[in-house]
């Protein structure tokens, strides 16, 4: 308080008004209170005054003190009515012009080839892509089956480069050992070519010149990244790759860079360059296993499902990475011949190796590469953990590596490092922007008295009565009730809890019955609510799950009452994926097994040993008991927009046959615009990838939800409809047939969660990300952090374009800040956790792929009805 009325004092006075200009002593005074602001969060707002009345009063020069007080904070904090801007540092270089320029002048080229061989049909579309990435095209996805034919777009720059101009000393050695002679002088083609030569055979008949502006600009985009990679200095940051050991860890760590293109409207190109890192294991796979470091389920399952690889443990040239597909042990007949093979190979090259024998930790690795792998010869090679993307951070090994990244760039004439670029700040040689900041954000929640309006943080204390020893039922104090039950619950009496269990201790038992009793007493306050009662607990094999599953069946049903809802507590060890999925698909298939809950001994065991994490645990556990079931316990306090539903699609992608990424599965999930769900829709086939099943959807919606409506007139439904990903044409075609037939007004947002630009501000010499609740555009999208994320880096979701859809047509129309403030508030319906600021996505984009994720995964609900009444079996 005494900051601010010095610094009232300060803006207030008239140094040009001799009764108002400030004594030496006033004003020796007031500078002592703004130097003790420097500790505080907004101090470089007071250096900013600190500075600005030092020059008024002495007449000195700013920098006199920039040096001193900066070296503290970087960034810089502007005030502004309406909220805080932060200026914040990314990862994106700007592109000089002329490089730009180049690419359109020599312009783009429409490739046709003629395929001349062809080995496997069934997997030519994935076949076609990777040679036109490699090549550093586009493929354009028009591969004729009758004629042998396909194109792709791509830079004409590329066919004719030499590979020597690249730079690339992996490159060529690759080459030459791919069996090029003088691989210097050949092009990226002749490599192309050599490489999927066992597959595929193609030449290029036709090269037509395409018009730069006929081109999408995420065409454009792909484009100018297949041409920068040609480019010596990119090929050397692609190409950086250090591996080191960090103490702090206790592991190797490997750096190496991921890099994309963005643009602007004004078709400005930014490189953004993202440090990324894997661990590879100190010692061999072998070693690991023999030395109890690992266990063998672990590894086989981060094998299998693709979170970890392995990597030959050569110390010198460069490493290969691949993916298993299988696993052989000494056991299996097939594993013999392996071995004898790899014997004869090693023999044969003079490597002092001998594998096979009665040892059991010596296991063979089936590759993608379809070549074979063992334990002796491998390391583990997998992504870095939260703590240790923690442990680098602090480190400051992410400026560390960018400064890497900006050495190697400044070796060619790439990137614009002027600090000046049309509308385009920068600062250090990295791009500034500026962030908004979302606040006061309200929720509506129901007591005993009635509904009330809280602040959004107060989420955290709806279940702090549980913790309440002195809790009194009849004089209920601080207790929070579901604000509505859904259709299927009114006419049950009861819900009775199962406990099933495995390793755990009588008081984690304890411990977790207790809270599903005290639970009981809301229906004593809120007679809506059917009575909550644990019915029993039993001790059940979890990882025989074949058993396991029928013994939970035939307990619930012989224990089952009428009215009542059985609800499922599994306290279960980690399962491998494919047994956990084969009970999940047992518990959702059948009508009494829909509603439950699983959860680990060991976070029991840490709720009695970490005070805590157990009240985040238990609000989690117990914000699921009620939003599965559809009781939702909170609503934001204003409507979401002007809008009747919220719908978030999202479709499961998998490969077909032939070998081409389709759609397997969709699912929507429909909120109303105070953030309840109304309804799950879920496809079981979605065709395409790209095309959603939007006509069965919308037709839905249209039978089932509008009549509750009630509206008085026939005026337009309004419907906000969020994709996560990119629209497509055929959508929009698609949407547009659909507002007409339905009177539907619809405004379609994409939503991409997977990005590589960050933003950071560096404190006390220490990066910090953005606060929460930020958003701010960058070239065409507009990027927002909504989530508070204190373990490392944010990941921002980038919202790139908006349609409006209506009486059969469709425009693309800019994004408005109250569209992105809307998306904000969508990321606040966390049903999953009550606690605050900790999803990503807006809440119908995030639903929606958990339960096509549940989808791809087998776990068919039958019931439909469940579905249909705003439950989340899912979540």
């Amino acid at each position: 308080m005494i900051v601010f009325i010095g610094v009232s004092v300060l803006t207030c006075a008239n140094l040009d008004n001799s009764s108002e200009q400030l004594n030496p002593k006033l004003f020796i005074e007031l500078v002592s209170i703004l130097l003790s602001a420097v500790s505080m969060e907004v101090s470089p707002f007071f250096n900013e005054l600190f500075k600005y009345y030092i020059f008024l009063f002495f007449g000195f020069k700013v920098n006199i003190v920039k040096s001193h007080y900066q070296s503290i904070k970087k960034h810089k904090i502007i005030f502004y009515s309406g909220g805080i801007m932060d200026e914040y540092y990314t990862n994106a270089f700007p592109i000089n012009k002329y490089f730009i320029n180049r690419i359109i002048s020599e312009n783009c080229i429409r490739c046709l080839c003629k395929i001349t061989k062809l080995e496997k049909k069934e997997k030519i579309e994935e076949l076609l892509y990777s040679i036109s990435a490699t090549l550093g095209g586009i493929y354009i996805d028009d591969y004729n089956p009758m004629k042998n034919k396909f194109s792709f777009y791509i830079w004409k720059g590329i066919l004719n480069k030499k590979i020597k101009s690249y730079g690339s000393e992996w490159l060529i050695n690759k080459m030459k050992n791919m069996g090029f002679k003088d691989p210097e002088n050949k092009t990226l083609l002749n490599y192309v070519k050599k490489k999927y030569e066992k597959d595929i055979k193609f030449d290029i008949i036709k090269k037509e010149k395409i018009e730069w502006s006929n081109l999408d600009w995420e065409i454009k985009e792909k484009i100018v990244l297949g041409a920068i990679k040609t480019h010596p200095t990119i090929r050397k940051l692609i190409e950086y790759k250090n591996e080191k050991f960090i103490d702090k860890i206790g592991k190797k760590i490997l750096t190496y860079f991921s890099i994309t293109i963005t643009s602007d409207e004004n078709e400005n190109y930014f490189l953004i360059v993202k440090p990324k890192h894997k661990i590879i294991s100190s010692e061999t796979i072998y070693n690991m296993l023999k030395n109890n470091k690992i266990d063998f389920k672990t590894l086989e399952r981060k094998l299998l499902n693709g979170s970890a690889l392995i990597t030959t443990s050569r110390a010198v040239g460069r490493r290969k990475y691949v993916k298993i597909k299988k696993i052989i042990s000494p056991k299996e007949k097939e594993y013999w011949q392996h071995t004898q093979d790899i014997n004869e190979h090693y023999e044969k090259e003079g490597v002092p190796i001998s594998v096979g024998g009665d040892d059991i930790h010596c296991y063979i690795f089936i590759g993608e590469d379809d070549y074979a792998y063992h334990t002796k010869n491998s390391l583990l090679y997998e992504g870095v953990t939260e703590d240790v993307q923690k442990i680098l951070l602090d480190m400051g090994k992410f400026l560390e590596e960018l400064e890497t990244a900006k050495s190697i760039l400044k070796q060619g004439n790439l990137i614009d490092f002027s600090r000046e670029f049309l509308n385009i700040s920068t600062k250090d040689d990295y791009t500034l922007t500026l962030l908004s900041t979302l606040s006061d954000i309200k929720v509506k929640l129901k007591t005993e008295s009635g509904i009330i309006t809280g602040d959004y943080q107060k989420l955290r204390e709806i279940f702090d009565w549980i913790f309440d020893k002195s809790f009194n039922p009849l004089k209920p104090k601080n207790c929070y009730l579901p604000l509505s039950i859904p259709p299927i619950l009114n006419d049950k009496k009861k819900i009775g809890v199962y406990i099933f269990y495995s390793n755990i201790s009588d008081p984690e038992l304890r411990f977790i019955e207790g809270i599903f009793k005290k639970l009981g007493l809301i229906c004593a306050i809120n007679k809506s609510v059917p009575k909550i009662e644990v019915k029993l607990k039993k001790e059940v094999d979890f990882e025989d799950y074949a058993n396991s599953r029928i013994i939970i069946t035939q307990t619930v049903l012989s224990n089952l009452e009428d009215g009542e809802q059985p609800f499922l507590i599994c306290i279960s060890p980690l399962l491998p994926n494919n047994e956990f999925d084969e009970l999940k698909m047992h518990l959702f298939s059948h009508p009494q097994l829909i509603f439950h809950q699983f959860m680990y001994p060991f976070n029991l065991r840490k709720c009695l040993e970490k005070e805590s994490f157990k009240k985040p645990f238990i609000n989690s556990i117990l914000s699921q008991f009620f939003h599965k079931m559809g009781m939702y316990l909170f609503s934001l306090s204003d409507e979401l927009g002007n809008y009747d539903f919220i719908i978030g699609y999202d479709i499961s992608r998998e490969k077909d046959d032939i070998g081409k990424i389709k759609g397997i599965g969709g699912s929507a999930i429909i909120y109303n615009n105070y953030g309840h769900v109304k309804s799950i829709i879920t496809f079981d086939d979605v065709g395409s990838s790209e095309i959603g099943r939007y006509d069965l959807l919308f037709a839905q919606v249209h039978s089932e939800l509008i009549p509750h409506l009630n509206l008085n007139n026939k005026r337009k439904i309004k419907i906000l409809l969020l994709k996560d990903g990119r629209i497509f044409k055929k959508e929009l075609e698609k949407l547009s047939q659909i507002s007409k037939k339905y009177n539907f007004e619809i405004t379609y947002i994409d939503v991409r969660k997977s990005t590589l630009l960050r933003f950071w501000g560096v404190r006390r010499g220490k990066v910090v990300p953005e606060y929460k609740n930020s958003y701010g555009k960058f070239g065409r999208a507009y990027y927002i952090s909504s989530h508070y994320y204190n373990r490392f880096f944010k990941q921002p979701i980038a919202i790139v374009e908006k349609y409006h859809i209506d009486e059969g047509n469709y425009k693309r129309v800019e994004i408005e800040e109250n569209d992105i403030k809307q998306l904000v508030l969508l990321t606040k319906i966390n049903y999953s956790q009550l606690m605050p600021d900790k999803m990503r996505l807006p809440a119908p984009v995030h639903y929606a792929h958990k339960h096509v994720n549940a989808v791809r995964r087998g776990w068919k609900i039958k019931d439909v009805s469940i579905l249909r009444s705003g439950c989340l079996p899912t979540i």
